[in-house]
C-alpha cells in the first residue's frame, strides 16, 4: 500500500499529496476540491500567522488592522494608518510580518518619499499602498500625500529658469493610494490628520529579543512558509466591491454621540474598514478558469473573454456584484476597531493619561456628594472655581506612586502636567493667599476612544436579529452574537 505525506496547513486543512512509492503512478491521483485551494477563513489565517511570530493582544489588533490597510488601496477603500513604536525596531517587525502576508502588488515600499515619487509620470501609484520603515518617511512630501490620500489627487508647481526669464510649470497626481508607516512617538503631530489612525504598539508584550534568537536557531519551518505563501495568494485574488451596510443608521448614531472631532472622517474610516473585512470574508467561488490563469500567468479576464467576447460581458467581468455586510462582519470590524480610535484628536502617553487620570479623580473626591451627576458641565465649573477641590502636586505624586510598582518624579509629574495644560486638559489656578497651585481637568473625555455597538445589537438583512455563531480570530474560540 501506497505511504502518503501531505502538507498539513495551520488551521490542519490537507494541501497537496506527495506521493512516495513510484507505484503510485498506476494510483488514480486525488483531486483536490477548488474551495479547498485558498483559505476560507481569512482573517482566523492571518491572525494564526501573526500569533506564530508572537504578535498577540493589543498588537495583534494592531497588525490586523495595518494588513487590512496594506489591502485598502487594492479594494478602493484607501486609509492611512501610523504604528507608534518607542523601540522602532519592534514597529519594524511587526510591520514587516505584515508585508510577509500581503501581496506584493499591494503595495510599494520606500525609504523617503519625495515628490518626483509622486509625479513622475510612470510612478504607477494607482491601488497602492505607501509603506516606509522610516519615521520621516512622509515628511517631504506631506502636503501632497494629505490630499491624494483624502481627494485622490494633487498638483505640484515648479518655477523653472530658463534664458529669458523664470516660468512655473504644474505636474498633477491622480492616485488612489494608502499610506501605512513608524513613527516613534505618537504624540508626534506631524501626522495628525483625520484620515490617519495613529495606533500605539506595546513594546513590553512584544519579545523581539527571544524572537530573534529563536530564528537564529531553528530549522525552517516548511509548513509555516506554505501557509504564508497560502494566504498572500489568497488576498492576492480578493477584488474590489461595492458594500451595502444595512445596519449603518446604528453605527453613525454610535459614533456621533460620542461627539468626536471630525466626526465624517471617523465615519469613514469605520465603514471602510468594515467594506474591507466584507470583501475579505466573502472571496468570490473558485472556478478552474482561474486556476488555468495561474498556471499560464495570464488575466483570467483575458481568458474568459476568449469564451465570450460580448461587450457587456468583459464589463462585468471587471467588477463584482455589490456585497451586504452581515453582522459576522461587523462582529469582526468590531474586535478590531472598538476603543481604538480617540474621540478627539490628543494623544497621550500612558504615564499622561495616568496623571491626568489622578488630578480627575481628586477632583471629583473632594468634590464628592455636592454635585449634579448627570451635569458633566455643572461638575467641570464646580471645579474650576473653586480651590478646594483642586489637587496639589503632593497630593498627584501619591496617587500616582500608591501602587510602589514605578515612582515617577515629582520633576516628571511638573513636566507631563505642564504638557497636558498646553494641550487644554487641565489648568492651574493660585490657592487663596498662597503662592503654590492646584490643579483641576478642564474635560473628563481626555483619552476616551469610540466605543461601537456590541454585535449583538446589530440587526442585518441576512440574520435579522437571530444569534450567530462565530469564531473569534483573535483568540480561535467560537462565541454567539
Amino acid at each position: 500500500m501506497a505511504e502518503n505525506s501531505d502538507i498539513i496547513d495551520l488551521n490542519g486543512q490537507q494541501l497537496m499529496p506527495i506521493i512516495k512509492e513510484e507505484s503510485s503512478l498506476e494510483q488514480a491521483p486525488r483531486a483536490m476540491n477548488l474551495d479547498d485551494i485558498f483559505f476560507k477563513d481569512i482573517l482566523s489565517a492571518a491572525a494564526g500567522l501573526l500569533k506564530k511570530q508572537m504578535i498577540t493582544g493589543h498588537n495583534l489588533k494592531v497588525a490586523l488592522l495595518t494588513l487590512l490597510n496594506i489591502l485598502s488601496a487594492k479594494l478602493h477603500k484607501p486609509m492611512g494608518i501610523m504604528l507608534a513604536a518607542s523601540d522602532l525596531s519592534v514597529g519594524m517587525n511587526i510591520l514587516r510580518q505584515c508585508m510577509l502576508i500581503a501581496p506584493e502588488e499591494s503595495y510599494r515600499e520606500y525609504g523617503q518619499i519625495k515628490n518626483e515619487d509622486l509625479f513622475s509620470g510612470t510612478s504607477g501609484l494607482n491601488g497602492k499602498t505607501l509603506i516606509s520603515h522610516e519615521p520621516l518617511a512622509f515628511v517631504k512630501s506631506w502636503g501632497h500625500l494629505e490630499k491624494m490620500l483624502t481627494i485622490g489627487a494633487a498638483t505640484h508647481t515648479e518655477a523653472v529658469k530658463a534664458k529669458f526669464g523664470t516660468f512655473t510649470h504644474s505636474y498633477k497626481a491622480e492616485a488612489l493610494i494608502s499610506i501605512v508607516g513608524i513613527i516613534t512617538d505618537i504624540r508626534d503631530r506631524i501626522y495628525n490628520h483625520p484620515a490617519i489612525l495613529k495606533l500605539p504598539l506595546h513594546v513590553d508584550e512584544y519579545p523581539l529579543g527571544q524572537l530573534l534568537l529563536q530564528q537564529d536557531n531553528r530549522q525552517p519551518d516548511i509548513q509555516n512558509e506554505v501557509a504564508t505563501v497560502r494566504l498572500r495568494e489568497t488576498l492576492a485574488r480578493l477584488r474590489t466591491s461595492a458594500v451595502e451596510i444595512p445596519f449603518v443608521d446604528k453605527l453613525i448614531e454610535a459614533i456621533r454621540a460620542a461627539t468626536p472631532s471630525d466626526p465624517e472622517r471617523k465615519i469613514e474610516m469605520i465603514l471602510k474598514t468594515l467594506a474591507i473585512v466584507c470583501i475579505i470574508n466573502h472571496p468570490e467561488p473558485v472556478s478552474q478558469d482561474e486556476i488555468v490563469a495561474r498556471i499560464y500567468k495570464i488575466d483570467i479576464h483575458k481568458l474568459r473573454q476568449m469564451a465570450d467576447s460580448s461587450t457587456a460581458n468583459q464589463d462585468t467581468l471587471l467588477t463584482r456584484s455589490a456585497l451586504t455586510a452581515t453582522k459576522i462582519d461587523y462582529f469582526h470590524t468590531w474586535l478590531l476597531m472598538n476603543d481604538m480610535i480617540p474621540v478627539k484628536e490628543i494623544y497621550l502617553s500612558d504615564r499622561q493619561m495616568k496623571i491626568f487620570e489622578s488630578v480627575k479623580r481628586i477632583n471629583l473626591g473632594k468634590l464628592g456628594n455636592s454635585h449634579t451627576p448627570d451635569n458633566t458641565i455643572k461638575q467641570l465649573s464646580q471645579i474650576s472655581t473653586s480651590s478646594s477641590y483642586w489637587a496639589k502636586r503632593e497630593s498627584i505624586f501619591e496617587w500616582l506612586n500608591k501602587s510602589g510598582i514605578e515612582e515617577i518624579s515629582q520633576s516628571t509629574i511638573y513636566n507631563e502636567l505642564q504638557y497636558l495644560m498646553k494641550e487644554g486638559l487641565i489648568a492651574e489656578g493660585k490657592y487663596p493667599k498662597s503662592s503654590q497651585k492646584g490643579y483641576y481637568v478642564t474635560t473628563f473625555q481626555a483619552g476616551q476612544k469610540i466605543q461601537l455597538p456590541h454585535p449583538s445589537e446589530i440587526i442585518d438583512s441576512t440574520f435579522k436579529g437571530e444569534k450567530v455563531q462565530v469564531v473569534n480570530p483573535l483568540t480561535g474560540e467560537t462565541e454567539t452574537i
